[in-house]
């Protein structure tokens, strides 16, 4: 008995030992692709169910809505109902078709955003994206972090990890994700997490912007369900749903621009020759403000930290779709050239 316990001993140290020099030799795209992959819920192939209580804060990180999302998917499909305060409504999907009733507020977007967010931290990046990926440590809560990000023309990533770019950092212990940056999504972070059919599941996870929490969510429940044949069908109470969030081109956004400061030339860029262009993403709300900024490239950190405190005040014109104003994505270029 002793040696076989050894035996069991060994051999699962040894596998351990082999994890760990398999991690070590990752590239950082496999890293990518293997968080991406086992973080997505949307893949999981046999028919699941949960239940989430969240909350959702303003823009401000004030006035707290509780609220509860109890959620049912099979493949391509899926059936979501949310209550946030005294509004309930409900979402199906079929076949990357969404059909929902037409309830839209700031705070049902919000709500929209973080369920996807939830649902998919980690989404794959372009090809083209992951040759500027690279792997730095970063200390957070006290310990070090492998923290993947994606700082396109950036040469001083390796120093300065936690600029506005794409960044995901993994716990340091399990190898999970914890922490997910994305520009126009915000700050995923991931308190707590558990496993569901070979899953990263977050169980008690977040989202800020600009130094506020923006909403908290907590997984109540979480298990397989077998659905009737009618369980995903059409319902007359569900039209096909609005479009909610667009994305239009930097010109046609540079076009309905209604207010805001123009970038100042950093002195110490200026005194050393830096020039170049920033390029933003930007997601604009139904009444024309900014709600989340992010870098998507930047020759220097200098003039990219003086093109977000000029585009942070800038104001739009809602942008109408269908007569209605919609939340829309777009690029912002800002130049700065000596001449």
């Amino acid at each position: 008995m002793p040696t076989t316990h050894y035996r069991r001993c060994l051999i699962a140290t040894l596998l351990f030992i082999a994890t760990i020099a398999a991690a070590a030799q990752s590239t950082p795209a496999d890293l990518l692709a293997r968080i991406s992959a086992e973080t997505d819920l949307t893949s999981i192939q046999r028919p699941w169910h949960l239940k989430l209580a969240i909350t959702i804060f303003d823009a401000n990180g004030k006035n707290p809505i509780e609220g509860s999302v109890e959620y049912w998917r099979d493949g391509k499909n899926s059936l979501r109902n949310t209550t946030l305060g005294d509004i309930t409504y409900t979402v199906l999907e079929q076949d990357n078709k969404f059909f929902a009733q037409p309830v839209s507020s700031d705070t049902t977007d919000a709500a929209e955003d973080f369920i996807a967010i939830f649902l998919h931290p980690t989404p794959v990046a372009a090809e083209s994206a992951l040759a500027n990926l690279s792997l730095v440590k970063q200390t957070l809560k006290k310990a070090p972090f492998d923290c993947l990000v994606l700082a396109p023309q950036h040469p001083d990533r390796q120093s300065r990890p936690f600029e506005p770019f794409t960044t995901y950092c993994l716990n340091p212990t399990s190898g999970n994700l914890n922490l997910a940056f994305t520009p126009g999504d915000g700050q995923f972070a991931i308190d707590r997490s558990g496993k569901f059919q070979d899953h990263i599941v977050p169980v008690d996870f977040s989202l800020g912007e600009n130094g506020f929490l923006m909403a908290h969510g907590n997984v109540t429940e979480m298990s397989a369900f077998t659905p009737t044949p009618d369980f995903f069908a059409l319902r007359p109470d569900l039209p096909l749903a609005q479009v909610r969030r667009t994305r239009i081109s930097s010109g046609v956004s540079a076009g309905i621009k209604l207010a805001g400061d123009n970038p100042v030339y950093p002195r110490e860029a200026r005194a050393s020759h830096i020039q170049g262009t920033v390029t933003l993403h930007a997601l604009i709300g139904r009444d024309g403000r900014i709600r989340r900024l992010g870098v998507l490239s930047t020759p220097d950190i200098s003039l990219s930290t003086a093109a977000l405190d000029a585009v942070r005040t800038w104001r739009y014109k809602p942008y109408l779709l269908n007569g209605a104003p919609v939340v829309f994505d777009t690029t912002i270029v800002v130049n700065f050239y000596l001449n």
